[in-house]
């Protein structure tokens, strides 16, 4: 693990933000092929989430480790944006929906954890 993703995975949010100021790469995975900001949004740590959003984090990394937990899906595979939407945390849903570029709507499983989440 980076760093960035020790400071993520404690909740840190000042020593992630240090870190992003001094250029810490914001894309990286850990051993799990995890990016900082799923831990952020696994954690339901909107703050962090957010601040790694604003430096660049891609909501397109995500989790190829475990295939049997109960959020896993082909089409999928624990998303940053699909995690989210489980956990039901719709202000983390909108930023990561507006970090989402229009070209890549999201799947008709996506779609519905979306709304639900919304609602």
């Amino acid at each position: 693990a980076t760093p960035l993703h020790t400071a993520v995975h404690y909740g840190r949010f000042n020593a992630a933000k240090k870190l992003l100021e001094y250029k810490a790469q914001v894309n990286l995975w850990d051993w799990h092929k995890n990016s900082a900001l799923y831990y952020a949004v696994l954690y339901n740590d909107t703050p962090l989430a957010e601040l790694l959003l604003q430096h660049g984090a891609s909501i397109y990394f995500y989790d190829t480790a475990q295939d049997n937990d109960e959020i896993h899906d082909d089409i999928f595979k624990r998303n940053v944006l699909a995690v989210a939407a489980f956990n039901k945390n719709h202000v983390l849903v909108k930023h990561l929906l507006e970090a989402r570029p229009h070209s890549a709507p999201p799947s008709a499983v996506l779609e519905m954890m979306i709304n639900a989440a919304l609602v």
